[in-house]
């Protein structure tokens, strides 16, 4: 006789193992399948290896999507409870600035802990399964990867985007989505640097600075970050510019004008900077020494023995303005926009508005967070939510 599982989980990732391992807790019968010899392989790259799993600061403002659906999902999943959930499989936490990471400051040590919660009477964990057919009649789905079939009351797609959509097509979910009925909106990358025009970028290579950054879309400003940058020779990187990326890919993918617009010294107000660089002007021969790297000087001051005033100066350093021609490829990214079409999932929940029992839960939702362990706080609430609703 067939054993029919209460949910089988495709993608035993972050969100993979959250929900698995909330839905064994309500004594469901579940079954995960993985692609990898291993589990949660992304999570060991996450926090710098350090796995910054949670964020002290938890509202759907951190997140970019639909926000009734983020709000909801939050709701029943807050920063306590992800610190709970993680103490209940054995990690201990540690609070810098807001971000919380294992008391290890180790990713291997979540991965150890979740490959321990799986070990139990009610997962049944595959290995190297690639989905090659997803079917759903009378009310069951039912999974083969050619050669062998599962049967589930639930099917939970938690492949993630990011990779998905750089590998082959032998091992994309998409054609199996879309053989549900669903449809996925353009991908585009976030937590991700800019190719940019508009200032000598290959000068300025390789310095950071302080700074504060504003992104314009069609002109019109909407959300500013400080923090520090990276100058690279095709444009800028730097987390102030990833907190930024949710809304300037989006822009971009809608071929809206995006521009940068750079504060390279906010920790000045404009009056008081006035004054100093009016003093430098006349005491230095380079006034800017002390206050921006060298790189900077002759991009800012094209003529170095040129006149120049303190005026000319503020304009440009404190309104350095370039346009963002393009986002950096998926390769480069930490995580994703787009996912599965908005309104094909029923109202502030992640359960298909097509078929009743199949859920998508992680990256594959059109959600996307901040930089501060946002995405991977993601990735467990969404599979909390699920592994309760299964």
């Amino acid at each position: 006789m067939k054993q029919i599982y209460d949910a089988i989980i495709i993608g035993a990732g972050a969100s993979g193992c959250a929900c698995a391992i909330t839905a064994a807790k309500r004594n469901k019968e579940v079954l995960l399948l993985e692609k990898n010899p291993n589990i949660a392989k992304k999570i060991l790259s996450t926090g710098n290896g350090r796995c910054n799993f949670t964020n002290q600061k938890m509202d759907a403002s951190c997140f970019h999507g639909n926000s009734a659906r983020i709000q909801s999902v939050l709701n029943d999943f807050s920063t306590e409870d992800a610190l709970q959930f993680f103490h209940e499989i054995g990690i201990s936490s540690t609070q810098r600035d807001g971000y919380y990471y294992p008391m290890s400051n180790q990713a291997k040590s979540v991965v150890n802990a979740f490959e321990d919660a799986l070990n139990n009477p009610h997962i049944t964990l595959v290995h190297s399964f690639i989905c090659k057919t997803v079917n759903y009649e009378n009310n069951q789905f039912c999974i083969s990867d050619g050669t062998q079939e599962f049967y589930g009351k639930s099917l939970v797609f938690a492949t993630g985007l990011l990779n998905s959509n750089l590998k082959g097509i032998e091992e994309s979910p998409f054609p199996l989505i879309k053989g549900l009925g669903h449809h996925i909106s353009k991908i585009g990358p976030a937590l991700c640097g800019y190719y940019c025009s508009g200032f000598d970028f290959k000068q300025v290579a390789g310095v950071r600075t302080r700074s504060e950054i504003s992104v314009l879309i069609n002109g019109v400003k909407h959300q500013s970050e400080i923090g520090e940058l990276q100058w690279n020779d095709y444009g800028i990187s730097g987390i102030p510019v990833f907190q930024l990326s949710g809304l300037a890919t989006r822009a971009l993918m809608e071929r809206k004008q995006v521009t940068f617009s750079v504060n390279l010294l906010p920790d000045f107000d404009e009056k008081a900077l006035l004054e100093e660089l009016d003093y430098r002007i006349k005491h230095f021969k380079h006034p800017l020494n002390g206050l921006l790297p060298d790189k900077f000087w002759n991009v800012i001051l094209k003529d170095p023995g040129a006149d120049v005033s303190a005026e000319t100066l503020i304009d440009i350093i404190c309104h350095l303005s370039f346009e963002v021609t393009n986002y950096r490829e998926l390769k480069y990214a930490q995580t994703c926009v787009g996912g599965i079409c908005d309104d094909e999932l029923k109202e502030n929940t992640l359960e298909s508005a097509l078929i009743d029992g199949l859920y998508f839960i992680g990256e594959l939702v059109n959600v996307d967070g901040n930089c501060g362990g946002y995405n991977l706080h993601w990735a467990w609430a969404s599979g909390h939510q699920v592994g309760c609703c299964i």
